[in-house]
């Protein structure tokens, strides 16, 4: 979904979850689905180096 993306900013992508992350989120699929596409292209597009680290916390 975002390799051409990353190639084009030259940045790779490395996915790290935390352990106590939760495994199941409530909610509208869709529209989680739209938030999580935005951190991760958001990150991507904003990068001037080749890794980015978006760091996201719940509390639940």
């Amino acid at each position: 979904m975002f390799s051409v993306q990353c190639i084009n900013h030259n940045v790779e992508t490395v996915l790290d979850l935390l352990d106590d992350m939760p495994k199941l989120v409530r909610g509208d699929f869709a529209r989680v689905v739209q938030i999580f596409a935005n951190l991760i292209s958001n990150s991507i597009k904003f990068t001037t180096c080749k890794f980015s680290f978006p760091i996201t916390k719940c509390k639940l």
